[in-house]
């Protein structure tokens, strides 16, 4: 992604890339969030959640988890 230029087929691959990025992180999320309803309070899990979250911009998840 960071080698990408400015032209508008460059701009329009980095939305592309960063939409499949934003759906592997909530693909995750969802995967770590059932592990966490077995697992309880995996301090790992939990850090990972968090920084998922964070990077969605997902504040109520990632103050729901904060305060887990």
């Amino acid at each position: 992604m960071n080698s990408l230029g400015a032209s508008k087929a460059d701009k329009n691959k980095f939305e592309t890339l960063n939409a499949q990025k934003d759906n592997l992180f909530r693909k995750g999320a969802e995967e770590l969030e059932r592990f966490t309803k077995v697992n309880g309070k995996n301090q790992n899990i939990l850090t990972q959640l968090k920084n998922i979250y964070g990077t969605l911009g997902d504040s109520r998840n990632f103050q729901r988890i904060k305060n887990y």
